[in-house]
């Protein structure tokens, strides 16, 4: 038989879920979620299913990733396909470095740029959203 979902709108479980939704609190929202639907069908959860979810996806963000980019807002933000940064970043070993050892430090200094940057857009959609 199929549950009438109707019925659930205004129980605690739905109120609850709200507020872990507008909060972002994905473990709470996960544990009530899987509650609720357990009770709906009458069955017991297992112990070990309700297991927090990991703090952050992917490795962590290394400092010298921070490094450069405060260093491209510091040369008030240069072209990322140029050598400005990379020399101003890494100095004598951009500088005696082969050809293309400058276009690993050039891309690493890009690539490190652009990662902060979409971070930091992320985090400011996020917290307007929030804000909302």
């Amino acid at each position: 038989m199929m549950p009438h979902w109707n019925e659930h709108l205004g129980t605690w479980y739905a109120a609850e879920l709200r507020k872990a939704a507008h909060s972002n609190d994905v473990n709470d929202f996960k544990g009530l979620l899987v509650e609720l639907l357990a009770n709906m069908v009458g069955v017991l959860v297992p112990e070990g299913v309700l297991t927090p979810w990991p703090k952050a996806l992917g490795a962590p963000t290394k400092q010298q990733t921070g490094a450069i980019h405060q260093r491209w807002i510091e040369l008030e933000k240069p072209s990322l396909h140029k050598k400005t940064l990379a020399q101003a970043f890494f100095g004598k070993r951009f500088t005696t470095a082969a050809p293309d050892d400058r276009k690993k430090m050039i891309d690493r200094c890009r690539r490190a740029v652009e990662r902060t940057e979409s971070r930091t857009r992320l985090n400011s959609a996020r917290i307007q959203s929030e804000k909302s």
